[in-house]
């Protein structure tokens, strides 16, 4: 992945403790739309339902773990919809990982990889209206502001619609 320190995983081997703690974080969680607490419980299903893939699974959401340096950084997920046309991707950073730039290389990463591996011809994301940092992310990945939707958690928020409808 570029020229940082950061690595995209091909498989999640990410720690049910890491994912925990970081899924917990309140600053974290409320630009996310998981409720809180964060449960050891729910972070083991999540891994352990998504263990034996390699890739991506139409109708799924798989995550990938980011690591760099060796740590757990944070993650990237992709989910692609029934007929394999549409993917929704997101991603997830602890604090100390935020704003160095890892999850523009992982968010372009995972393009590159939906576009390289799939017949994906939309790729859309959506966030938190106040979480300004993802949507400089997904601009410079080529991803264009489309419209805001009702509702983002508690109120509205933006939506990013894909690299457009590609061909």
């Amino acid at each position: 992945m570029g020229e940082s320190d950061a690595e995209i995983l091909t498989e999640y081997r990410n720690d049910p403790a890491i994912l925990t703690e970081y899924r917990n974080d309140p600053e974290i969680a409320a630009m996310q739309d998981w409720d809180l607490p964060y449960p050891l419980e729910r972070a083991r299903a999540r891994l352990a339902e998504q263990a034996d893939r390699d890739d991506l699974v139409v109708g799924e959401w798989t995550s990938l773990a980011v690591e760099v340096a060796g740590e757990v950084a944070g993650d990237v997920v992709c989910h692609l919809d029934e007929h394999g046309a549409i993917a929704e991707i997101g991603y997830t950073f602890r604090r100390q990982f935020q704003g160095k730039g890892y999850a523009r290389e992982a968010a372009g990463a995972l393009v590159e990889h939906i576009l390289a591996t799939t017949s994906v011809h939309r790729i859309e994301a959506s966030l938190d209206p106040d979480n300004v940092p993802s949507m400089r992310v997904l601009e410079s990945i080529g991803m264009t502001f489309e419209l805001a939707i009702e509702p983002w958690g508690l109120g509205s928020g933006p939506a990013f619609g894909g690299v457009g409808d590609l061909e």
